[in-house]
C-alpha cells in the first residue's frame, strides 16, 4: 500500500529552513517535526550528517578494457548492461562505459576509412608509375562501347 500524497490538511514539520521558509516535510504521526528536525534526535542526526560521503564504497579499479574488436566492444556492452540490471554497476558508471564503447566504435570506423584510403592512394601511385599503352586502352574502351550498344539494342528488342 502506498503512502498518501501530502494534502493541505496534513501536518507539516514546524522547523524552518536556513532561508526562513517552512521545512515542508511530513512528520511521523504524533510528532511535530520530521526526522531531520526532531529535537529529540539532534545527536543522532548530527552523527549521520558528520559521516557525509565517508561511508560510500568506491568501486575497485577495473582492468583495462579491450575495445579493439567488434566482438570485444559487444562483450563490454553486454557485461555492463548485465551488471547494471543486476544492481552491481551504478547507472552513471554504466552510462560512461557505454559512451566509451560508442566512441571506440567511431574511432574504429575512422581507422578503417584511413586504412582504405591509404590502400587507394598506394594503388593510385602504382598506377601512375605504370606506363599506359594508349592503343590497348583505346581498344578496350571501344570493345566496352560495342558491348554496351549491343546490350542496349537487345534489351530494346525484348520489351513488349
Amino acid at each position: 500500500m502506498s503512502e498518501p500524497t501530502p494534502t493541505t490538511e496534513q501536518a507539516r514539520c514546524r522547523a524552518l529552513s536556513r532561508a526562513g521558509r517552512p521545512c515542508g516535510a511530513i512528520p511521523p504521526i504524533g510528532h511535530e517535526y520530521c526526522a531531520m528536525h526532531d529535537p529529540a534526535r539532534t545527536e543522532e542526526m548530527h552523527a549521520i550528517r558528520s559521516k557525509g560521503g565517508t561511508a560510500r564504497v568506491l568501486p575497485s579499479p577495473a582492468p583495462p578494457a579491450d575495445l579493439s574488436t567488434a566482438q570485444a566492444r559487444r562483450a563490454m556492452l553486454e557485461l555492463t548492461i548485465d551488471r547494471m540490471r543486476a544492481g552491481g554497476e551504478p547507472v552513471n558508471l554504466g552510462r560512461a562505459v557505454i559512451s566509451a564503447v560508442a566512441v571506440a566504435v567511431q574511432v574504429a570506423a575512422q581507422e578503417e576509412l584511413i586504412s582504405r584510403l591509404d590502400q587507394l592512394e598506394q594503388a593510385m601511385r602504382i598506377r601512375q608509375a605504370t606506363p599506359v599503352n594508349i592503343a590497348e586502352s583505346s581498344s578496350a574502351l571501344q570493345d566496352l562501347r560495342t558491348r554496351m550498344l549491343e546490350h542496349m539494342l537487345t534489351e530494346g528488342d525484348s520489351e513488349p
